[in-house]
């Protein structure tokens, strides 16, 4: 029988901490301690799929599959693919460029509107 059983070691460590890259390293590292405390030792497969079929198809004891061990997002050429031509990330582009236009187009305006209205009330105390 395969069983995985994982938490922190404290769980409460997980809304307490500051969410820093430091933070989230010191929890994966608890959390990988717990599951290997946990669960017994030809329970659990530590498995990176850099290894391929071999280490995972004896842990389960199955036969190796002929095809080769699928590798969909190497080095984040997924993500990559996946921005280029894509309507969704076109249109928050857009948006988003035409809302930095609107933000700038506003802060001069208030920037001329300031500056006329500070001008007005320095020629009425004069």
């Amino acid at each position: 029988m395969v069983r995985c059983a994982a938490m922190p070691l404290d769980p409460s460590n997980l809304y307490k901490a500051k969410r820093s890259r430091e933070s989230w390293i010191s929890q994966y590292v608890l959390h990988n301690a717990a599951v290997k405390k946990l669960v017994p030792e030809d329970q659990l497969l530590v498995f990176r799929a850099s290894q391929g079929w071999q280490a995972l198809c004896k842990f389960l004891d199955k036969e190796v599959p002929d095809t080769s061990y699928p590798m969909e997002n190497v080095a984040g050429q997924k993500i990559d693919e996946m921005m280029e031509n894509n309507e969704f990330v076109d249109r928050i582009k857009k948006e988003f460029s035409a809302g930095l236009l609107w933000t700038g187009l506003l802060v001069v305006l208030f920037s001329v509107f300031s500056a006329v209205l500070v001008q007005n009330l320095m020629n009425r105390n004069v």
